[in-house]
């Protein structure tokens, strides 16, 4: 996001349940942000059903395009 690379530092993802159809929707929101550091949200539903979820911290190396 922002055009910064990171590299992902840790990753959690639960499962709740599988879908209940062909449709998935996912909604991502970055919660924290550090000089150094961000953590990313991430909600999948199917339905109104929430059956997954992500958290991850990202490390930043860079602005996009350059090296770090």
């Amino acid at each position: 996001m922002d055009g910064i690379d990171q590299i992902a530092i840790s990753a959690y993802i639960r499962y709740f349940s599988v879908p209940a159809g062909d449709t998935l929707e996912a909604v991502a929101c970055r919660v924290s942000e550090t000089e150094r550091t961000s953590v990313y949200v991430v909600d999948v539903y199917s339905g109104d059903r929430r059956i997954a979820s992500f958290e991850g911290v990202g490390f930043k190396i860079g602005v996009l395009g350059t090296k770090g």
